[in-house]
C-alpha cells in the first residue's frame, strides 16, 4: 500500500469527533492532581496542548515535541490520537524522530484490541506492516500479534 492511500485510510476510518475535552487527556488525572505524585509541568503541557484538539490538526513538530505524551495519555486519548502519530510518522519519518517507535511500544504494552473497532484495527495492522522493515522489527511483531492483526486481515 503507497503512503498516500495509507493516510487517507486512515482518515477515513478514525473519526475526529469527539474530540478528548482536557480533563479526559491524561491517565488517572485525580490521582495526579491530588498527591499521588507530583504535579508535573509536562503533564500540565500535554494536557493543555492535546485537550479540545482534533487528531487530525495534530504535526510532525507536534508528535516530535510530545512523543512521550502516549505513556501518559488515558486509554480513551491514547486510543484517539493513535492516528495522529501514525498518519505524522507517515508524513514525516525524520521529523517525529521516534514517536513512531513509540507508538509502537505503546501499542504493546498499553494497546488493548477493544479500545478501536475493527475497521480501525485493521488500518493499524496497515500501518505496522508498512513498517515491516522497521530496525525495531520484533516490536512491530509484538504489536501485530496483540491486536490480532491476523485476525483482522481480510
Amino acid at each position: 500500500m503507497s503512503t498516500s492511500s495509507l493516510i487517507k485510510r486512515i482518515a477515513t476510518v478514525f473519526p475526529v469527533e469527539p474530540v478528548p475535552q482536557p480533563r479526559d487527556i491524561l491517565y488517572n488525572e485525580e490521582a495526579t492532581y491530588q498527591g499521588s505524585f507530583p504535579v508535573d509541568s509536562e503533564l500540565a503541557e500535554i494536557k493543555d496542548f492535546f485537550g479540545n484538539r482534533r487528531w487530525d490538526s495534530v504535526t510532525p513538530q507536534d508528535v516530535f515535541q510530545f512523543r512521550h505524551a502516549l505513556s501518559f495519555f488515558s486509554k480513551s486519548a491514547f486510543a484517539y490520537y493513535t492516528p495522529a502519530w501514525m498518519t505524522c510518522s507517515l508524513l514525516d519519518e525524520v521529523a517525529v524522530d521516534t514517536a513512531d517507535s513509540d507508538l509502537v511500544c505503546s501499542l504493546v504494552r498499553r494497546a488493548d484490541e477493544n479500545l478501536w473497532t475493527q475497521a480501525q484495527r485493521q488500518v493499524i495492522c496497515e500501518w505496522l506492516s508498512y513498517f515491516q522493515d522497521d530496525p525495531l522489527k520484533e516490536r512491530f511483531e509484538e504489536a501485530i500479534k496483540k491486536l490480532g492483526c491476523s485476525q483482522t486481515r481480510g
